[in-house]
């Protein structure tokens, strides 16, 4: 009986599936049913760990898992967080074992274990979160650090104590250079494929011992939903959180336990606020993938620039850095990333990312990170948990044209062109353009000249950061068609510096918000409605071909206006399962309006969504709706369909530990 004969039990835990061996695999692949439990999906932790799909799972830390209920004790015996080593072999090749280090997650996704009915035809779900045995244990807290918490960074069972935070070993950047590894449980924000491997590496730099600051790169750790891991001296490993993500510049700052990290292992490196000019001289430090060091002394800066970075065409829904200043250097640095160091008292001047490969001389200014910096740890040495999550600046793209130009073919009048030459240094002669802007930026237009901003002639980005950041209204003097136009009270916009701090599941497709990148790309048809960032491998969007590449939003279910995420949720959660979902997205790229229809599956595929505390700084997964069975609590909805052998309610989280 072949039935009997097929797995009637499985375990999810981190997204991944995992179920015994079944018969006609052992028979083919000349495996015993007991070589341990098989890998149908890989999903988050496994993934991370570089442990395909298909796999044989052999042993988890110390348990053996020759079946599915080893398999659950092993993971239950392990706090999230924990480093442990799992053995396991190829199906198609038992001969050749092969051991990784795996960091348990049971924080992005449910620990169910899922056994089938035979005499209802359906599978009941057990929730296998063991609360008791991880409720005093020493969790990893990877995404929030409060200075009165003690233990919990027991990353690898080493915590190196720390007697007094006041001596600090300043100005060493061979320790203060670090390697920083981000895992993003699902992808949001234009990131990496699903089938991808959601990991990003980069350098980091540590710009405060005392409390546990690193700056890196926003390219690589582009949201706070994630983990991310630093690597001290090459060699030692502890958790940090993502605190801070400039919306628009190309840096982002992590925070990690200091009491975590033995202060003989670490050094700081001091912000120079002034920016580097053409002609000073720069020492680099950088580390390779590898995490070796490299070391170039005395390169001399040869340009200081204005950025301006066009959107891809094929790529709208991706962020890209706007409004930026970098330098280049005249000898060229190798390597993950690194830093640029006065020679005099090794301050930073510039940071040299990854994203910088494309000249791998280059480096962004210190300067540009400095404000943010600073007030991070005035709000951090002041007891706040969440210390900078919003920001205020204009909503727009800048781009740079040459002086001459602007004279010339705008015609710009004399006046203002000495004004003009009279703020520039001897180096640069552009003028700043507005290229791109938010739909709810009103009274500039695209391709206005800015000349002036409160007054002052400005004509360098720095200058626009210092007058316009965190102001509510400028006054803004613009060249538009020939004529120089002066517009008061012009509004800034706010800005959050977290990233996106909500995601929603649904039939499989992960629902963000518009992201920043977008609504750039698309103006006000980016104004309202859910984007869609990325779908499940074997959900019903998936199996509807719904597109996962270029991006779409969703305009409408089912006939009524989706205005934002929360409006998504309200609808979709009233809909009974089983019915078909109509959706009328609109394409990123081409801007074609199309229709497809899923069917609601809420027993494998329910409603969820990822939030992240405004007050704590902690992610929580919440049902939106979930499948409640005959043995638990709960009123019933009115929705329910004939057929169905239990009850459906709305709930913010999991009720009880039993679902059907």
């Amino acid at each position: 009986n072949f039935y009997e004969i097929s797995p009637s039990e499985l375990v999810e835990i981190s997204n991944a599936v995992v179920h015994p061996i079944e018969y006609a695999v052992a028979l083919y692949y000349n495996l015993s049913v007991q070589d341990g439990v098989f890998l149908a999906t890989d999903g988050y932790m496994f993934n991370v760990a570089g442990i395909p799909a298909g796999s044989i799972v052999k042993k988890i830390g110390d348990y053996d898992t020759t079946d599915l209920d080893s398999f659950q004790t092993a993971l239950e015996s392990y706090p999230h967080g924990k480093l442990v080593s799992v053995q396991y072999f190829l199906v198609n090749n038992r001969n050749q074992n092969f051991r990784k280090m795996m960091i348990i997650d049971k924080k992005w996704f449910p620990f169910l274990r899922a056994k089938r009915n035979d005499t209802k035809g359906k599978w009941e779900y057990y929730d296998c979160r063991n609360y008791a045995s991880n409720s005093n244990s020493d969790i990893l807290k990877t995404n929030k650090f409060t200075n009165s918490s003690a233990g919990g960074y027991s990353f690898l069972d080493r915590i190196y104590s720390r007697d007094s935070m006041t001596k600090k070993k300043v100005g060493q950047p061979h320790k203060a250079l670090v390697h920083i590894k981000f895992n993003m449980p699902v992808k949001i924000d234009g990131t990496a494929s699903l089938d991808e491997k959601l990991i990003s590496t980069c350098v980091g730099v540590v710009v405060d011992v005392k409390l546990g600051l690193v700056v890196c790169e926003r390219y690589q750790v582009p949201t706070t939903l994630g983990d991310a891991l630093v690597t001290f001296e090459g060699a030692y490993l502890t958790t940090a959180s993502v605190i801070f993500v400039h919306p628009f510049h190309l840096f982002s700052i992590l925070q990690y336990d200091p009491r975590a990290v033995d202060e003989s292992i670490v050094s700081e490196l001091k912000l120079n606020p002034v920016p580097v000019s053409i002609g000073e001289v720069v020492d680099y430090f950088g580390l390779s993938m590898k995490q070796s060091r490299s070391m170039y002394l005395g390169a001399i800066v040869g340009s200081s620039e204005s950025v301006h970075i066009k959107t891809s065409p094929d790529a709208k829904e991706k962020f890209i850095p706007r409004n930026f200043e970098y330098f280049v250097g005249t000898q060229n640095v190798s390597g993950l990333g690194g830093v640029f160091l006065d020679p005099n008292d090794h301050s930073i001047r510039g940071f040299n990312f990854h994203f910088f490969r494309i000249d791998i001389t280059s480096g962004l200014q210190a300067s540009a990170v400095f404000p943010f910096l600073e007030q991070i740890q005035v709000s951090l040495l002041s007891g706040k948990t969440n210390p900078v999550s919003q920001m205020k600046t204009l909503g727009i793209h800048l781009d740079f044209l040459p002086l001459a130009d602007v004279i010339h073919a705008l015609g710009m009048n004399m006046e203002w062109t000495a004004k003009m030459i009279e703020s520039m240094d001897q180096y640069h002669r552009t003028v700043m353009v507005i290229s791109q802007k938010l739909a709810c930026v009103t009274q500039l237009y695209e391709h206005d000249v800015i000349l002036s901003i409160n007054g002052e002639s400005v004509a360098r980005i720095s200058e626009y950061h210092r007058l316009v950041n965190n102001q509510d209204f400028v006054t803004i003097t613009v060249l538009r068609n020939g004529n120089v136009t002066e517009i008061k009270n012009v509004p800034t916009q706010l800005f959050s510096t977290l990233g996106t701090t909500r995601v929603a599941f649904c039939c499989g497709m992960v629902c963000q918000e518009v992201t920043l990148a977008i609504q750039f790309a698309l103006g006000s048809e980016a104004k309202n409605g859910v984007y869609i960032s990325s779908v499940f491998p074997g959900s019903p969007a998936k199996e509807a071909y719904v597109k996962t590449t270029g991006g779409l939003i969703i305009k409408e279910v089912n006939g009524d206006p989706v205005e934002d995420l929360d409006c998504l949720l309200d609808k979709v959660s009233t809909i009974k399962s089983g019915k078909n979902l109509r959706f009328k997205t609109l394409d990123i790229q081409d801007g074609n309006i199309s229709t497809f229809s899923v069917q609601l599956d809420l027993q494998f595929w329910p409603i969820r969504e990822m939030v992240r505390s405004p007050s704590t700084g902690e992610w929580s997964l919440n049902d939106i709706s979930a499948f409640v069975g005959e043995n638990s609590e709960g009123n019933v909805k009115n929705n329910v369909s004939e057929e169905a052998e239990g009850t459906w309610k709305r709930i913010s989280n999991y009720v009880g530990s039993f679902r059907t």
